[in-house]
């Protein structure tokens, strides 16, 4: 092969390299109930389950050029606790206006005890939700919002983005208004859920039978 190609190819091997994926772990103990808000922002992939461990868990996969960076913040003012994405306090952005643009690629996954009270605030990120909540609130733009749920008072408001019950076990409403809603609940079940998207399709099948 010509030396110069052999080159080439050595030199695109190393540049993968430096964009290799960050897994960042937190836990906390949540022994009491909590206000959860997950600021979901700047997340491309947000999946939150619940478990009978009474510990909060945050990992996160991040791809970019600035990915050492990234930190993944809890923080806590009362019985609120706000899980977030931000950059390194002391990180100083190159003399780039684009760079903003170049870093984030997250994916975000939560894991939270049973019984938790949670918002969820995200853009365009894909979200899955399953689990047992006292209270879950998520609102997205235009994001996919696909939900498997054993318990709670759910609400989703999405822009352009589809809603998707794998479980349809539950009462309440769903109301699309430029869109379409498929399938219905079978008023069976521990969720009342109050789903609603002004151009995405609702989709209330129960897909794991």
């Amino acid at each position: 092969m010509d030396p110069v190609r052999w080159l080439w190819i050595f030199l695109l091997s190393c540049t993968g390299s430096l964009w290799a994926q960050t897994t960042v772990q937190k836990s906390i103990n949540s022994e009491e109930e909590y206000f959860i808000q997950i600021l979901a922002e700047q997340c491309f992939k947000v999946e939150v389950y619940t478990s009978d461990d009474p510990v909060l868990t945050v990992e996160a996969v991040m791809d970019g050029e600035y990915q050492d960076q990234l930190l993944i913040p809890i923080e806590q003012n009362g019985s609120t606790l706000r899980i977030s994405t931000s950059f390194n306090p002391l990180f100083k952005h190159p003399n780039d206006k684009l760079s903003a643009h170049k870093v984030i690629a997250i994916a975000l996954k939560v894991g939270l005890p049973i019984n938790q009270r949670v918002q969820l605030l995200g853009t365009s990120a894909d979200v899955l939700v399953r689990g047992d909540y006292r209270e879950l609130d998520i609102q997205l733009s235009s994001g996919k919002c696909s939900l498997d749920m054993d318990s709670g008072t759910i609400g989703v408001k999405t822009q352009n983005g589809d809603i998707v019950l794998l479980n349809n076990q539950g009462t309440g409403q769903a109301e699309s208004r430029f869109g379409q809603v498929i399938g219905s609940l079978n008023e069976a079940g521990g969720c009342r859920y109050s789903l609603q998207s002004v151009e995405g399709n609702i989709y209330l099948q129960n897909i794991k039978e």
